[in-house]
């Protein structure tokens, strides 16, 4: 009886060892899908965060006033140009945001770290406007 005894006993430590060995087994195949994971997630995030620019509002818009101030207009063109001026002025603005999937800041509101577009946009503004 004795001997049957050691043998069960044997035979069932060996099912834990074997059970404990594919439990290990199994984490750690769980460990390196949840690394897989989370690499893929974090570069998923980084890949989709929008880049933050900064953009003279106030500069651009004084420029175009004293370009306007300086040539003489009647009442109608400075309006049509105006006009203009706002439509290029969005328009080169959206275009930029979704090229670069940007997140465009006025300069007051920016601090320091923005990559500054202006010249870039006014230039933009002023192909838009010869047309």
């Amino acid at each position: 009886m004795e001997s049957s005894d050691k043998t069960l006993n044997a035979h069932l430590t060996g099912g834990r060892k074997k059970r404990s060995r594919c439990v290990a087994k199994v984490l750690w195949v769980m460990a390196f899908i949840l690394a897989i994971n989370a690499t893929i997630t974090a570069v998923m995030i980084r890949a989709m965060e929008p880049l933050t620019v900064s953009f003279d509002m106030t500069g651009t818009v004084n420029i175009f006033m004293k370009q306007m101030s300086a040539e003489s207009h009647d009442e109608a063109t400075t309006e049509a140009m105006v006009v203009r001026f706002h439509h290029a002025l969005n328009e080169s603005l959206a275009e930029y945001q979704s090229r670069h999937r940007a997140l465009i800041l006025v300069n007051p509101a920016v601090v320091t770290g923005a990559e500054d577009i202006t010249d870039e946009i006014q230039e933009r503004v002023a192909t838009l406007m010869e047309k």
